[in-house]
């Protein structure tokens, strides 16, 4: 827990990076800095400063007593308790800084390289979260929404949801996910086939079915349900589907 801010963060890759560090290089440099000063308050006999390492304790309880899931600790979510006392040690030094009568050509140059860093941190932290956590999590999720907008474009030419299927794979999308964004989340345990399986007979037509393009099920499906694949191309290769229909004798017209 004690590296999670600075060096290794969690692994929990739907809330943040896997493995990097909860803060900022700034923000990380001045809180290794402010432990340093703290303990020098510390050394000081500061009775007050002295609750600091305590609350710290303390605060990371919900992180570091996840006994259940040992994997999750540290947890980026879970140590959200930590906030204030983190920004605390992290302000020492700039408040150390400001605290010190000094000449104002000095006081400028500190005012200037503090704002420095704290320009540094809002442009990593924008990089880190809205371009770099969003490719992350792209790579690593199935596009359920995707997945959804798909089967919306043939229920809106008349297809009912009860004719969709979503061919289950090891590992794959949840389709609850996709059910929710359908508006229906009863869709999800009714028409989720599972994995290596072939969906229910039925007469009923036209049919739509979601696949995986590496799920060897595709060649079964087209001798028991004659019909067209495409494949829906993704940001990322190996988060491609595949929509499998098969129509009707007034079948819609399969969206491109």
């Amino acid at each position: 827990m004690l590296l999670a801010f600075d060096w290794r963060g969690a692994s929990t890759w739907v809330v943040i990076r896997q493995f990097e560090p909860f803060l900022d290089a700034a923000t990380a440099g001045l809180l290794v800095a402010g432990v340093i000063l703290l303990v020098a308050r510390i050394a000081r006999r500061s009775l007050r400063w002295a609750i600091v390492p305590l609350a710290f304790f303390v605060l990371a309880l919900p992180s570091t007593l996840s006994l259940a899931f040992p994997h999750e600790n540290p947890s980026v979510n879970r140590s959200g308790t930590l906030i204030p006392i983190v920004f605390l040690i992290a302000a020492l030094p700039v408040a150390e800084l400001f605290s010190r009568p000094r000449r104002t050509a000095a006081t400028v140059v500190a005012g200037a390289g503090v704002a420095v860093l704290l320009s540094f941190s809002v442009y990593q932290n924008f990089q880190d979260y809205f371009v770099g956590f969003h490719r992350s999590y792209d790579q690593a999720v199935d596009h359920s929404l995707a997945m959804a907008h798909a089967l919306d474009e043939y229920r809106r030419q008349g297809v009912p949801l009860e004719q969709m299927y979503l061919l289950g794979t090891d590992y794959g999308v949840d389709g609850r996910n996709i059910a929710f964004e359908l508006g229906d989340p009863s869709w999800a345990p009714r028409q989720i086939v599972m994995p290596g399986e072939m969906p229910p007979e039925t007469n009923a037509r036209p049919l739509v079915f979601l696949f995986n393009p590496d799920a060897p099920i595709l060649g079964r499906l087209k001798k028991t349900y004659p019909g067209t694949a495409r494949i829906v191309r993704q940001s990322f290769r190996d988060r491609d589907f595949g929509v499998y229909f098969v129509p009707g004798r007034t079948a819609p017209v399969p969206p491109r």
